[in-house]
């Protein structure tokens, strides 16, 4: 698991680094998909290069979203 999480996080700075990239806007639902994304987007680019988006959808809470930011020290 722990190699998946080195793969793909230097997936993510060689695209950055690719398209000159910095910055990345990200939508945070609250699941477990998107919050597996911020934390990986994140772990690549920095918290302070991540732009979270709140959209949550069906039965998730806002405050889902909100736990995933605070948890990557996203303000």
């Amino acid at each position: 698991m722990e190699q998946d999480i080195k793969e793909i996080t230097s997936f993510i700075k060689s695209a950055l680094q690719k398209t000159n990239k910095t910055k990345l806007v990200i939508a945070v639902s609250g699941g477990i998909d998107s919050a597996l994304s911020l934390t990986l987007a994140t772990n690549a680019a920095g918290k302070e290069n991540i732009y979270p988006l709140l959209l949550p959808y069906g039965d998730q809470d806002i405050l889902d979203g909100m736990d995933i930011c605070r948890f990557n020290q996203i303000p």
